[in-house]
């Protein structure tokens, strides 16, 4: 043993050679705060193996150098490291360690692990003194003579330890043994918001002169000061290391009471303990991968169709919000104790409702005069301001539904917010799926080529975009119906009653943060304004099947009230439009004169006739919207 000591006694450095226990593999996950292995990062990601989210981002172009453990990253000193912003971190006791292969003697300090900040510094380091290992907290103990050195070119583990009233930094070479230094400082509380591996962030200093050169494998960082015999572990680890499966699954997700509901999963693995050298281990079935699905709570029951399956299907008892559990576990528990079972989860949050709380949430026929607000006639609460930025010809236009739809001439910019009245009274603002039904009439060619295109934000942030696959015909009539569901985890374009276009996406719930919808426009900050004419705009707060999209063009409910409305053969567009009009009249007529039979041979006796003519007068007669001027009333009779 070395001591060094002062009149003023600051520190005490000792320097020891500790030689490692052989066999002392287990894992060590007890406050682990973060893990970075670095097995795939292709994607630009380096995912965190300690469960907390803290994924690393790549900067610059590192390469895959083939770590000491598994994978390893290398870094070129210049301007590759890895940015972990969401690593949060607060605390007096702490280690930080990592393999590490560096090429060259840095010019000062460079940073293995280190805070985002430029001031209030914590982390592992090393120093161009010597080659030697260093360490920052709370921007000093940076100038602490560990006299740790580093070789060049050769896999070393390094860490530090700290406590309150101490520091303990640790080096050991590849095969080598592990030494130790000691400073016997005082460390307060140090707040790591985000960590970089490979960059000190100082400011007024340089690109290369700060960056760490080199390759870097098994990042951890503890939110515990670890005893010697643990350090002693991590740094005899061997290839058989296991690390517990990354398990993933949309959260925030909704059933409908009493209903299926299907939820699946997906997870990363290390591969082990399928590793060739690790022990007496054989390949086989009970090493595959096992999943368990389980109710965490919630008000009710919930049964699991396969609870050991990664995809299962659920039923819940009784409304209200659930939480539920997906376990992944990559083996059995068994010997060598390095590479037994691990297991990894997730929570799910699910909202359970009824049946009965679907509905038409927001409905719009813009019978409105061109400068009034369109009347939702479904709820009432979700009233459409017209807006005007400019110039404004708004009309109105001859409507396949109601007689009369909303027009956006060329050269128009006016479009219709949809504003709850009174405010908080909305009942779209928080629906957790939709399906959105509208008529619409292009008048000029679009950016897409005519094609519909619908976008969505779920509960976790995501926006998802799905574009059809039909170009529109401009100047005419088309029923469009956009579809979030969010039990399946699709989103579905529906152009004139058929399917035109689908996407599976996360089952998740709609994002409850509210903004107002525009009609006509793409959106406030750069409205791309719709030209044309729209009727008939309808919000439902679920996922409609197509089914009932088809009914919703198919004249399911006629304004005429009393009869079935089968002499509704005809419409503006040769297509029934949900009344008895002139268009059905001058059908009927054609028909009658071809001696044709279909379709207006209406009491079905093979014949068009006079008879068939008194069913579409009585027909006529019902006809009941005041908006129609077609309609038989308006003439007198």
């Amino acid at each position: 043993m070395f001591c060094f000591k002062e009149a003023d006694v600051r520190f005490l450095i000792s320097i020891f050679v500790l030689f490692a226990a052989a066999g002392l593999n287990a894992d060590i996950s007890d406050g682990l705060s973060g893990a970075w292995m670095f097995e795939n990062f292709a994607s630009g990601e380096v995912r965190d193996y300690s469960g907390n989210n803290a994924a690393g981002i790549t900067k610059g172009n590192p390469e895959d150098c083939g770590g000491y453990i598994s994978g390893g990253i290398e870094l070129d000193g210049f301007d590759d490291y890895i940015n972990a912003p969401s690593f949060s971190m607060n605390t007096q006791n702490a280690t930080f360690c990592a393999w590490i292969k560096t090429h060259s003697i840095p010019n000062w300090w460079v940073s293995i692990i280190n805070t985002h900040k430029a001031s209030g510094k914590c982390g592992l380091a090393f120093y161009k003194k010597q080659n030697q290992l260093a360490y920052y907290w709370n921007d000093s103990k940076y100038s602490f003579d560990s006299g740790l050195e580093i070789p060049l070119n050769q896999w070393v583990f390094t860490a530090v330890v700290i406590a309150p009233q101490s520091a303990v930094l640790y080096v050991k070479p590849q095969g080598g043994q592990l030494a130790k230094a000691v400073n016997l400082d005082s460390h307060s509380f140090c707040t790591l918001s985000g960590v970089m591996i490979g960059r000190d962030s100082a400011p007024g200093w340089g690109d290369g002169e700060r960056r760490f050169d080199g390759c870097i494998d098994e990042v951890r960082i503890y939110s515990r000061s670890l005893p010697e015999s643990e350090i002693i572990q991590l740094s005899d680890m061997s290839r058989c290391w296991n690390y517990p499966p990354l398990v993933y699954a949309s959260d925030s997700q909704i059933a409908y009471l009493g209903e299926s509901k299907p939820f699946a999963c997906s997870f990363e693995d290390d591969g082990r303990p399928f590793i060739g050298g690790c022990g007496d281990l054989t390949q086989g079935t009970s090493f595959q991968k096992s999943f368990l699905w389980s109710k965490l709570s919630g008000p009710g029951s919930v049964s699991f169709t396969a609870p050991s399956q990664q995809s299962t299907e659920a039923v819940f008892s009784e409304t209200g919000n659930y939480q539920i559990q997906i376990e992944v576990s990559d083996g059995p528990s068994g010997v060598p104790a390095d590479i037994y079972g691990k297991t990894g989860s997730e929570v799910i949050d699910v909202d359970v409702v009824s049946e009965s709380e679907k509905k038409l949430a927001a409905d719009y026929r813009f019978q409105q005069q061109p400068d009034e607000a369109a009347v939702d006639s479904a709820g009432l609460n979700d009233w459409a301001a017209r807006l005007e930025f400019g110039s404004s010809f708004q009309t109105h236009c001859n409507a396949p539904e109601n007689g009369k739809g909303v027009g956006f001439m060329p050269g128009e910019d006016s479009v219709f917010e949809i504003q709850p009245q009174p405010a908080g009274a909305s009942e779209i603002s928080g629906i957790k799926e939709a399906t959105v039904c509208v008529w619409i009439m292009p008048l000029t060619v679009s950016e897409g080529n005519g094609k519909v295109c619908f976008s969505a934000k779920s509960s976790s942030g995501n926006t998802f975009t799905l574009q059809g696959s039909t170009p529109l015909s401009y100047s005419q009539w088309h029923h469009i119906a956009a579809v979030y569901d969010a039990v399946q985890g699709q989103m579905r374009i529906y152009v004139n009653g058929s399917l035109d276009a689908s996407a599976e996406i996360p089952p998740a719930a709609l994002s409850s943060e509210w903004y107002e919808p525009l009609i006509g426009s793409g959106g406030s900050g750069k409205r791309e304004n719709f030209v044309g004419c729209i009727d008939k705009l309808q919000i439902f707060n679920y996922a409609l099947s197509g089914q009932e999209i088809v009914s919703q063009i198919e004249c399911s409910e006629f304004v005429f009230a009393g009869l079935n409305g089968e002499a509704d053969i005809s419409g503006r567009f040769n297509l029934p439009d949900c009344r008895v009009n002139l268009f059905d009249y001058a059908m009927f007529s054609e028909n009658w004169l071809t001696e044709s039979l279909s379709p207006a041979d209406f009491n079905e006796d093979s014949h068009t006739d006079i008879a068939d003519l008194a069913v579409l007068a009585e027909n006529w007669l019902f006809c009941k919207d005041p908006q129609d001027t077609n309609c038989l009333q308006h003439f007198g009779f």
